[in-house]
């Protein structure tokens, strides 16, 4: 082998290379395997005279032991041998009892052992004895062979008197704790301890970084703990100073528990080792692309406006050397980060179909049409354009078997049908997006079950579950997610949800201060969520000028969400209702209310907004026309709302339809035939804990009954309500209330 060949395998330290060291550990894995060839041909010897081989289970434990001991760095002697008498590493009796035979002759007969070592390099490379099945097995050990070879023999001596001291401190560790426990190291939970000799090679610190980095993206919860890998990657910048590739995983690491100087400082060190050495235009590939992280590092944090200015300089970076794939990607956050283009990006998105010339092309054009969709979606596009793109892009992945993106379509789709009001395509959506991540990563053995879509899709889950009444489920779904995602950014989506389900259920059960404290912890998290919420608990408690000023307020911001500003605006129309009493403004209001939600193509909300037209026209003296209205809005609340939005539609259908009959015998057929749309509303209420609402229901029939002259019916919805009232005793100004 020429010199040139053997200073690149050269892993002994010496004043050129210091990134791999020839350690007492590494000699001892040689060791592991000699004893292993030497027992596996003493069995095949034997084998003529008698049926015996190395047990299976013990080779497959053995070679899966192999493959830890070279990806990892150095293990202490005492944890290596806990390590080979363990459960799920554990050698075989003999040869177990071979090595250890073998570790004490080279503690008390010298040198010889490691000047012997060459000559069973033949013997382990023999295929009479299997040793093939070790694969990258071989060259680690010719490499460390070769090396012995070239070493003097005052270099020998070193190595031999480390073996010797790692030996005995390892062996008086054992007689001191002979059963000292180890972490049992797992593709995902490796042991990582390292002696005070030896050093993360390269291609060990390559092999853990992108393990990390791959758990961080796709499944956080099989990583490393923020701090355990942050100790773990100052070992490895300490022995690589020039790997950037640890400085971007400690980067992604410090985001993760939202440390932007931290964050900062590890990108900016990561582009500082891969700086490009050489001036040469065509060589200067690769600044864009820190100036695109940096871009979305600062979108990470909220700060469009350097994000802009960085995804600004990435493009004009990227169009001086011609890097088609980098402005592909920088269009895709351009997409996001700069809304007022939508028309033309979208228009940018469909040509670039037809230009997939590689990989990391394709996967930005898909991941630009998702960017489009979602700012678009908010902007008020045709909702068909929109799974039009969602289609194409949907296409696209499944061809190049994209499954982030696939993953990300489908929490997208499920998206949109919630911002469209199609609350059962959205949660059908979100339980088909579970199913088919699971069944992937059974088949393919992959770790996307818990990426971010995953999330989003348990947080909608979660939050339909409540608005069904469902809370113990709901609070299920929760708690597994926060299990599955305990850290920010992904834990402020359940977070987010928790707290709005939790000011919700405490809304509809009059826990004033419970509804008050959730309202607070969410508005760290989304300002607007919260605010609108808040308007609600205020509604609820009949403090309509503090609900009346905090949506008045909302309303005053420009950038406030289609969806929030719809639902902000219905809110509003509600505090100028109350009781019987309607507002002169309250149709204006709802007016605007509607074309705006017509405008945004909203169904849900322009369907509430029409209730809330019928609740108006009812109590203006218009019931006929109030049927009309609540008539052709039914379908919609039914097929698309929640508990509370469908029980208090049914309730104010029933209200219409007997108000709009002028016959006082056909009033009382109707009702009768209505009996049963009112119990399905008690029921629903009931399992909401609206109890107000329930009272409501039982004043009405008793009122109305009364009004029929029917005193034993009457008599028995006033009992109803009675025993009722005792159990859960309510304030009068909260009865008769539309909210």
């Amino acid at each position: 082998m020429e010199k040139k060949e053997i200073d690149a395998l050269n892993i002994y330290p010496n004043k050129s290379n210091k990134i791999d060291v020839l350690t007492p550990h590494k000699i001892i894995v040689v060791f592991l395997v000699q004893e292993y060839v030497n027992l596996k041909c003493k069995l095949l010897s034997d084998a003529s005279s008698q049926n015996i081989s190395y047990p299976a289970k013990y080779r497959r434990k053995f070679t899966l032991l192999l493959l830890k001991l070279i990806q990892y760095p150095d293990l202490p002697y005492m944890d290596l041998h806990n390590l080979l008498t363990s459960k799920q590493f554990g050698l075989s009796k003999e040869h177990l009892e071979s090595f250890e035979s073998l570790m004490e002759m080279l503690n008390d007969n010298g040198v010889e052992i490691l000047l012997d070592l060459q000559k069973f390099v033949e013997k382990m490379m023999s295929e009479n004895v299997g040793i093939n099945q070790f694969g990258i097995l071989i060259l680690y050990i010719r490499r460390i062979v070769m090396l012995l070879d070239r070493l003097t023999f005052d270099d020998m001596m070193k190595l031999f008197k480390d073996i010797k001291m790692y030996y005995e401190k390892g062996m008086r560790g054992l007689l001191i704790a002979p059963s000292s426990n180890i972490t049992e190291m797992t593709d995902d939970n490796p042991i990582l301890m390292k002696t005070s000799q030896s050093k993360w090679s390269m291609k060990q610190a390559d092999f853990f970084v992108s393990q990390q980095c791959h758990l961080l993206e796709n499944n956080e919860r099989r990583a490393l703990s923020p701090i355990d890998l942050q100790n773990k990657l100052k070992e490895v910048i300490q022995d690589n100073p020039l790997h950037s590739q640890a400085h971007i995983l400690s980067y992604m690491n410090n985001l993760r528990v939202r440390d932007y100087l931290n964050s900062l400082e590890a990108f900016h060190r990561a582009f500082d080792r891969s700086a490009v050495k050489s001036h040469n235009p065509p060589e200067t590939k690769g600044f864009q692309y820190s100036s695109l992280n940096l871009s979305i590092m600062h979108a990470q944090f909220g700060n469009n406006k350097e994000a802009l200015a960085s995804l600004k300089e990435c493009i004009m970076l990227a169009q001086e050397v011609g890097d088609q794939v980098c402005l592909q990607l920088a269009q895709s956050w351009l997409c996001l980060l700069d809304k007022s283009n939508i028309q033309l990006n979208m228009q940018s998105c469909e040509r670039n179909i037809s230009n997939q010339t590689e990989l990391t092309l394709v996967h930005s054009v898909s991941l630009g049409m998702q960017f489009v969709v979602n700012v678009a979606a908010i902007s008020g596009f045709l909702p068909s354009k929109l799974f039009e793109l969602l289609m194409k892009s949907e296409v696209i992945n499944f061809q190049h078997t994209l499954m982030d993106l696939i993953t990300n379509c489908i929490a997208q789709k499920a998206a949109v049908w919630t911002m469209y009001g199609k609350n059962e395509m959205a949660s059908l959506c979100s339980q088909l997006l579970l199913q088919a991540v699971r069944t992937h990563a059974k088949r393919e053995n992959d770790s996307m079950e818990n990426c971010e879509a995953i999330c989003h899709s348990l947080c909608c889950i979660a939050l339909w579950l409540a608005v069904q009444g469902e809370f113990s489920l709901s609070s299920v779904v929760l708690y597994h997610t926060q299990n599955r995602f305990p850290r920010d950014p992904m834990s402020r989506y359940w977070m987010i949800c928790d707290g709005y389900i939790t000011a919700l259920s405490a809304i509809y059960q009059h826990q004033w201060d419970v509804a008050s404290k959730a309202c607070s912890k969410v508005y760290t998290l989304d300002r607007n969520v919260s605010l609108l919420q808040r308007a609600r608990l205020n509604i609820a408690r009949r403090n309509l000028t503090g609900a009346r000023k905090i949506l008045e307020n909302l309303l005053t911001d420009d950038v406030l969400e289609p969806l929030n500003r719809v639902r902000a605006m219905i809110l509003l129309a509600n505090t100028k209702m109350n009781g019987n009493s309607v507002s002169a403004d309250v149709v204006t209001i709802l007016k605007e209310a509607l074309i705006y939600a017509n405008a945004k193509y909203f169904s849900y909300e322009a369907a509430i907004v029409d209730v809330n037209f019928a609740f108006v026209l009812l109590n203006t003296g218009m019931p006929t026309q109030a049927l009309k209205t609540i008539t052709g809005c039914m379908d919609t609340v039914l097929a698309n709302g929640g508990l509370y939005d469908t029980a208090k539609t049914m309730f104010l259908f029933v209200k219409c339809l007997i108000a709009a009959e002028p016959d006082a015998d056909r009033k009382l057929s109707k009702m009768n035939r209505c009996k049963d749309i009112l119990e399905e509303t008690v029921e629903k209420f009931t399992k909401l804990g609206c109890y107000a609402k329930v009272m409501d229901v039982y004043i009405y029939l008793a009122q109305f009954y009364n009004e029929a002259q029917q005193f034993s019916e009457r008599n028995k919805f006033a009992m109803q309500f009675r025993l009722l009232e005792s159990k859960h005793p309510i304030p009068l100004e909260y009865l008769n209330v539309f909210f």
